[in-house]
């Protein structure tokens, strides 16, 4: 990962490199969320790109079969096992416990943390996909929450899918290796999105206008190696999906 200058984020995860306007340093905290497991080669692959690695709750069950020590555990233990947590007691992983009954869900607290430990930290979150629809929609939007506990997420990822968020003035290029995606799609994350466009792609868009409740620009697909993307107001999410 590397920074060009203090208002663009270049960074190099995976399958892709990102370069955006409006964020500043790199991603330097990996949260590892309890839903659907990313593949233990890619998470081998991404996990020295950081500098601390958090666990929320049963995202200890994803570290322990990939043999990956997280530096901080969160939340409640209601979905993680007892050997999971032995773990990462055994390896010195700092854990914090609360009680089941909260207001907040293991991924907020993290987040929460995270925000309170290092103020402005930017974070990619990987496990959040899979399983239930309440719990990705609130994976999504408390990633969006998170900016009002000073931390920006700048990506929901795994070795499959990959939703980056951007926030009007702002726009993203993405560089993409063999396999290319399969799908690219964009949604509007506030009520609407204005000045959007898209580069790259076999249906491009120019100077549009997205709304939430009007969900027309996805299954789209790349005819280059690269992605542009711009919104000049709102939030903007651009999802990226890798078939089997």
């Amino acid at each position: 990962m590397r920074t060009s200058n203090s208002d663009v984020l270049s960074f190099h995860l995976g399958r892709w490199q990102l370069t955006a306007n409006n964020l500043w340093g790199n991603p330097s905290i990996l949260l590892i969320a309890g839903g659907q497991a990313p593949s233990v080669e890619w998470l081998a692959q991404i996990s020295p790109l950081f500098q601390e690695i958090w666990c929320a709750d049963s995202g200890i069950e994803i570290c322990k079969k990939a043999q990956i020590i997280p530096h901080r555990l969160i939340g409640d233990s209601d979905s993680s096992s007892l050997e999971g947590r032995a773990w990462a007691e055994e390896n010195g992983v700092r854990i914090e416990t609360y009680p089941v009954d909260k207001d907040y869900t293991d991924l907020q607290l993290t987040l929460k943390r995270i925000g309170e430990t290092y103020p402005d930290a930017k974070v990619v979150i990987t496990g959040c996909w899979g399983g239930r629809l309440d719990h990705t929609w609130s994976n999504i939007y408390s990633a969006l929450w998170a900016q009002e506990w000073n931390v920006h997420v700048v990506s929901l990822c795994d070795h499959k899918e990959a939703l980056f968020l951007l926030n009007g003035p702002d726009k993203a290029t993405f560089h993409f290796e063999l396999p290319y995606p399969n799908i690219v799609s964009l949604f509007a994350l506030d009520e609407k999105a204005e000045g959007v466009f898209i580069r790259g792609t076999h249906w491009e868009l120019q100077n549009v206008l997205l709304k939430i409740t009007h969900p027309y620009a996805i299954s789209n697909r790349l005819k280059k190696d690269y992605l542009q993307v711009d919104v000049d107001k709102g939030r903007l999410a651009v999802y990226l999906y890798w078939a089997e």
